[in-house]
């Protein structure tokens, strides 16, 4: 595998600013499937790439989070991102959260992010996952200096290629 990342941290002015962007380019071999007959190509080259910045702005944070893959595949790395005929899937997402220091100990957070996992070429998998997406929204207090009090709420949910869906709370 080969990774690479590039970051930046600054102040313009009063805000705060950490920039990064990076890339991963891995070759995967010995792909086995039942659909795959003995003279297929058996080895994909996965391309991913990430581009985010954190922006600080007295008691006021942001995140901006985007990511592209081929072959990436999606919930864990590496994870659906060929399909069985071979081919590589593109998997996209992207998270955007703030965060408010009401005070010193206090900080109250929301964010919502999205993964998404398109079918390959020549594929038909209604059952293949297409979207996860996540809300969540929570407080923090830090009620000594190694003890932290959390409140969170998450709503999550998952979408298949066909009619299949969950959600959670």
């Amino acid at each position: 595998m080969v990774e690479g990342q590039i970051t930046y941290d600054g102040t313009v002015g009063v805000v705060q600013a950490h920039i990064w962007a990076s890339f991963l380019i891995q070759h995967q071999q010995a792909l086995y499937s039942e659909t795959l007959s003995a003279d297929s190509h058996k080895g994909a080259m996965v391309e991913a790439g990430d581009v985010g910045a954190k922006l600080t702005y007295g008691p006021f944070e942001g995140v901006g989070y985007y990511y592209r893959g081929s072959g990436l595949g999606t919930t864990a790395l590496f994870f659906d991102g060929v399909a069985a005929n071979g081919r590589k899937r593109t998997s996209e997402g992207y998270y955007v959260q703030a965060a408010y220091h009401a005070t010193k100990k206090f900080k109250l957070v929301g964010s919502y992010g999205v993964s998404n996992l398109y079918q390959a070429p020549g594929e038909n998998n209604p059952t293949l996952v297409r979207r996860n997406q996540s809300i969540i929204g929570a407080g923090y207090y830090q009620l000594t200096d190694w003890l932290n009090i959390v409140g969170e709420y998450a709503h999550t949910s998952s979408d298949a290629h066909g009619p299949n869906s969950e959600s959670d709370n």
